[in-house]
């Protein structure tokens, strides 16, 4: 994985890095399908999604505000999610 740290200038003019939006995320997501035709014109298809399946938490946003919330995270990636559907086609 390749991780893009942008170097800044505070305003002090010290150096400090910023993660670029979503650079440092690491997320796989996986599908799995069955088609099967039932009749001529009719077919099915049954599907598997797996989201997020390394499970990682990534934060993609944290509190910058001095104070008791000091790099709180505000928003990580959504957790491992599993999800059954099927399409009909006619």
């Amino acid at each position: 994985m390749v991780v893009d740290v942008a170097q800044e200038r505070d305003v002090d003019g010290s150096r400090r890095e910023l993660d670029r939006a979503l650079a440092a995320q690491a997320r796989l997501d996986l599908r799995m399908g069955k088609s099967v035709r039932l009749t001529q014109r009719v077919k099915v298809q049954g599907n598997i999604d797996l989201y997020n399946v390394t499970n990682s938490g990534s934060v993609l946003a944290d509190t910058n505000a001095f104070g008791a919330r000091w790099l709180v995270p505000t928003l990580v990636l959504e957790p491992r999610i599993l999800q059954f559907s099927a399409q009909l086609t006619f």
